[in-house]
């Protein structure tokens, strides 16, 4: 608490004469676990979390503490058989807490973003804090998901464990947001994004998906404005049409066929991008700004194969077509 002397034996603190607006919008830029503690500071602080506008769930930090420390162990310990079993219960008391938190919650949530274990997804836990968001909670716009690795994995290993990470949610739950971030997920159905008409904003990352999905997701967002790609595979061709993009980041991709045609395009984004040139096709008549890389692919040999921008701009300069 900010207390400030003034020179006699009265102090003014400051923090309290802070509007409950401004305390809350402090609390949105911590992790539930850390707004929750707020109450303690004073009576003042006590509930406010349960009116913030956004709220994060992170599992690697509600989990018991004896589960965060083996977390920050070395995978040989993590992987001990002794120690899984409490690494197992704290992943389970983690969802029910973050129910328990939602229900508590009585404001108006525009925002929530979790960063959750893979038991999550394998649950069915994943799918009902989303069903529960969206049904319970109207104003939901902003919603980002994240699968973490666990148990001493490497990041690098989650993304093609299909069965284990594969994202279900039910049929049209994404309609109402305006804005969603998936990261590391398998997902061999479009189904979610159905009648997706508020999406505005779009972030794909390190996703598992073929070209099916990739293209009903796409379809389904009739009103995206800014949509990413980035670490991606499992599709072959990427077609993205869109009246209304105005923003597209695409990023560490291996693809046989690109096709962008976005009359309202302003900005591109390219960053390490393996197609054939041949197959690139570019129509972007409002393009402002355009950016290109090359160099996020670490290895040598891999480099050989991605598009340069010299490649994209002086030598195929008709790929930029022109109506």
């Amino acid at each position: 608490m900010m207390v400030v002397d003034m020179g006699s034996d009265e102090k003014q603190d400051f923090i309290s004469e802070l509007p409950n607006e401004v305390l809350t919008f402090i609390l949105t830029k911590l992790r539930v676990d850390e707004a929750v503690r707020c109450n303690i500071l004073s009576k003042r602080w006590l509930g406010l979390w349960k009116k913030a506008p956004h709220i994060e769930f992170n599992a690697k930090h509600m989990i018991r503490p004896i589960t965060q420390l083996l977390h920050s162990r070395e995978s040989i310990i993590t992987q001990d058989p002794f120690f899984y079993p409490f690494m197992q219960r704290g992943v389970y008391r983690y969802g029910f807490v973050i129910l328990q938190l939602m229900c508590r919650h009585s404001g108006d949530l525009s925002s929530c973003r979790f960063l959750h274990f893979k038991k999550s997804l394998s649950i069915g836990e994943v799918d009902a804090w989303i069903k529960f968001l969206v049904d319970k909670m109207k104003g939901l716009k902003h919603l980002s998901l994240e699968c973490l690795p666990d148990y001493g994995e490497d990041a690098d290993e989650i993304m093609f464990e299909n069965e284990i990470n594969k994202l279900c949610i039910s049929h049209g739950k994404f309609h109402s947001l305006s804005s969603l971030d998936l990261i590391n997920y398998t997902m061999d159905s479009w189904y979610a994004f159905e009648d997706c008409h508020n999406l505005k904003i779009l972030k794909l990352e390190r996703l598992h998906l073929d070209d099916v999905v990739l293209s009903g997701i796409l379809k389904n967002c009739v009103t995206l404005e800014n949509f990413s790609l980035i670490e991606s595979t499992g599709f072959m061709n990427l077609i993205i049409t869109k009246s209304n993009l105005k923003i597209l980041r695409l990023q560490d991709l291996c693809v046989d066929r690109l096709e962008v045609t976005a009359q309202n395009l302003e900005v591109l984004f390219l960053d390490s991008i393996t197609c054939p040139v041949k197959n690139l096709s570019i129509y972007a008549p409002s393009l402002g700004n355009f950016e290109s890389h090359s160099y996020s692919i670490s290895s040598i040999e891999e480099r050989k194969f991605v598009m340069k921008s010299n490649d994209i701009l002086a030598y195929f300069i008709d790929l930029w077509v022109k109506y």
